[in-house]
């Protein structure tokens, strides 16, 4: 038997300050979706914006519904916007902010995860991705797939 050991690095900061400038304005546009969030049932609301290449930022925010499946998560509904008319264009960074007290990093849920993935693949570049809250901790990561190293994917993909 062989064992093996997965690691993820990731940097943490403190403060927003130490974002770089760009930095800040991802995650200032995340925290403005976020307000505009639908979530009377969980709660839990959530703002994405995601950069491309071409300095363009595309937000999303979580809308629930009372038959649940029917409901899309902040970061889906800003990658699925920027999917539409967005041939020349790929994602470079990802800032999902939450505006619910008591929590501190909104981590993406696996949905989201194997959609962020997939389309980090089919940018074949890896998405940034920027978790937190101005106010509170932010955790950057260098790609998607660091949240779901074993993710799902047809072979066409790669």
């Amino acid at each position: 038997m062989e064992s093996k050991t997965w690691c993820v690095e990731y940097k943490v900061y403190r403060q927003f300050s130490d974002l770089s400038l760009n930095d800040q304005e991802l995650m200032v546009e995340a925290l403005k979706a976020s307000k505009k969030a639908y979530a009377p049932y969980s709660k839990f609301l959530v703002g994405a914006a995601l950069k491309t290449n071409g300095q363009k930022i595309i937000t999303g925010f979580n809308q629930e519904n009372a038959s649940y499946p029917c409901g899309i998560c902040a970061e889906r509904n800003a990658i699925h916007t920027f999917g539409i008319g967005n041939d020349s264009e790929i994602i470079q960074s990802m800032a999902i902010v939450t505006n619910s007290p008591g929590q501190e990093i909104p981590f993406p849920c696996g949905f989201c995860r194997q959609v962020m993935v997939e389309t980090e693949i089919a940018n074949k570049n890896p998405i940034r991705l920027l978790l937190g809250h101005p106010d509170f901790l932010i955790a950057s990561f260098p790609s998607c797939q660091s949240i779901l190293p074993f993710s799902f994917h047809s072979g066409l993909l790669i």
